[in-house]
């Protein structure tokens, strides 16, 4: 898992220093000594996501905590920054509808993130409550 997390982070970061703007031929990916510098830097912080997954599995401490929520912001900025990036190559005259079409996806994603997260919360409130009832009660028949 960690190899694998390593090497998508890798290809990500390193398909970004890639992007290139040509004269005539649009957006393309080129060869540049600089992808293996970011490829190393996206496997050496995916080590220290892991190794902060890793603590907070052994020790839930609020310092390990702050530690993997700093790491997973650090992840979410890397992929939103990784999605927008390629937005500065449009070209002036689509920039206007195609930053209309991220916002509405990005409204429609955060609602969407908001109605699980809400239901998953309620669920989770349901399962103790029903755990409650069944611990205060043991005899009652469970289906």
């Amino acid at each position: 898992m960690v190899a694998s997390t390593g090497l998508g982070f890798a290809c990500m970061v390193a398909s970004l220093a890639a992007v290139r703007m040509s004269k005539g031929a649009g957006l393309q990916l080129q060869w540049h000594w600089s992808i293996l510098i970011f490829a190393g830097a996206a496997i050496f912080w995916n080590s220290r996501l892991w190794k902060a997954i890793w603590q907070v599995e052994d020790d839930a401490s609020g310092k390990a905590k702050r530690r993997l929520v700093f790491h997973l912001g650090a992840l979410v900025l890397l992929g939103v920054g990784a999605f927008l990036y390629p937005l500065l190559f449009v070209e002036s005259g689509y920039r206007h509808g195609v930053l209309e079409g991220v916002l509405t996806a990005a409204t429609f994603l955060s609602v969407l993130g908001w109605l699980l997260r809400t239901l998953a919360k309620g669920f989770a409130e349901a399962d103790a409550i029903e755990l409650e009832r069944q611990a205060s009660n043991p005899k009652q028949k469970t289906d």
